[in-house]
């Protein structure tokens, strides 16, 4: 998993981590299976993200070129045709790390990193995780069983109780 936030801030890539990942920064203990990243979708960095995930053997999921990605014409078609969330990563060389890139941006990037809560996770990697708040607002925008669980977790380590 460092491998992954060390590439793709060796690459200044501008994301945030939400889903399990940050609900774990936070300090919920629970498993996840992924890394959950909102990328900002600017056609360079997403450029960047996928060069630094394919130098790791990050490929899709599905049979599509990864370049796609950072074509928004593409994340629409996904969106709108599949009711796509999120594109799927793998990699053979780091099977417990896939990632799962948001199509779209789910707020204000530019906002939520300001708020986010930097970790650094090994010598030299820091990562930006999603802030409490923000976090909680999307546990309850998605709503499903676990997010929800999620939810009540974060409310009791102090985030806002009427979000």
């Amino acid at each position: 998993m460092t491998a992954v936030f060390r590439a793709l801030n060796e690459a200044g890539v501008r994301y945030v981590v939400v889903g399990g990942l940050a609900v774990l920064a936070h300090g919920v203990l629970r498993t996840t299976n992924d890394i959950d990243i909102v990328l900002d979708l600017e056609e360079e960095n997403v450029a960047r993200a996928t060069e630094a995930l394919a130098a790791l053997g990050f490929q899709p999921l599905v049979p599509v070129p990864l370049a796609d990605l950072g074509r928004a014409e593409r994340r629409r078609e996904w969106i709108e045709e599949k009711g796509a969330k999120v594109f799927h990563l793998y990699s053979d060389r780091h099977r417990t790390a896939r990632v799962d890139v948001f199509l779209e941006e789910p707020f204000d990037l530019d906002q939520v990193l300001d708020r986010a809560l930097h970790e650094e996770i090994a010598p030299g990697v820091v990562v930006p995780f999603v802030g409490l708040d923000d976090l909680l607002r999307m546990k309850v925008e998605a709503g499903r069983p676990q997010d929800l669980l999620d939810a009540e977790k974060l409310r009791m380590l102090g985030a806002d109780p009427d979000i």
